[in-house]
């Protein structure tokens, strides 16, 4: 996400905090993006055109990570009946990568960047950096944040739902070691997404509290046991 400090949607206050009431802004924006999502969920999900857009975001990625990994894309298509692509390399991270590296939240965030580095560029300033919600500003920031809200609710939501399908790409490594994996990735995104907004959580901290409870969780096992 853009670390680059000025008056914005969450600006600085009197003492250098952010303002409560900003942040609770972003939170909100990203909360209605997501229960937007999640309200049309249930009688759109198998839809033509929200299914079509998720199986080419899915296609789409994998196709990006077949060139990541120095593959050749020889075929691509994509249709909500569903999508293919022919490529001459393939990893776990190229068979995985759809679920979860949310497309269409990347997309937005690159499209937020493009706008800003350009407007800054006319300017005259530097461009370039991470966004993050304290750097964003007026309505370009509101829409990225509720963007990223609908956005990240429909890649985890189609997510579940292929997860319980019978997925070629999960068998490619191993049905159990594949789901496992997607979780994992996830709940690590998840996390990263709530240590970036939050003022108060750190990455140290967030450290300290996993590594905590990971050396505590084969106490509890045996615990468990006896």
């Amino acid at each position: 996400m853009l670390v680059h400090r000025r008056n914005a949607l969450l600006a600085d206050g009197g003492g250098g905090g952010v303002r409560l009431r900003d942040h609770v802004a972003g939170v909100v924006l990203l909360r209605s993006g997501a229960a937007l999502w999640a309200a049309l969920w249930f009688p759109f999900h198998e839809s033509i055109g929200f299914l079509g857009a998720y199986v080419f975001g899915h296609e789409a990625t994998h196709a990006a990570f077949s060139i990541l990994s120095f593959g050749k894309v020889k075929g691509f298509h994509a249709r909500a009946s569903g999508g293919y692509v022919l490529t001459n390399r393939t990893n776990i991270f190229v068979a995985l990568s759809p679920y979860f590296v949310p497309f269409y939240s990347l997309l937005a965030i690159g499209i937020y960047w493009t706008a800003e580095f350009a407007a800054k560029m006319s300017a005259g300033e530097d461009g370039g950096g991470l966004i993050t919600v304290e750097s964003l500003a007026g309505w370009p920031a509101a829409a990225l944040c509720f963007a990223l809200g609908f956005t990240w609710v429909f890649h985890i939501t189609y997510t579940i739902w292929m997860l319980a399908r019978d997925q070629p790409d999960f068998e490619i490594h191993g049905h159990f070691f594949s789901v496992l994996l997607v979780i994992f990735v996830n709940l690590a995104i998840i996390a990263a997404m709530l240590i970036a907004a939050a003022p108060a959580l750190t990455w140290p901290g967030f450290a300290a509290e996993w590594w905590g409870n990971a050396t505590a969780l084969p106490h509890w096992l045996i615990g468990i046991g006896r």
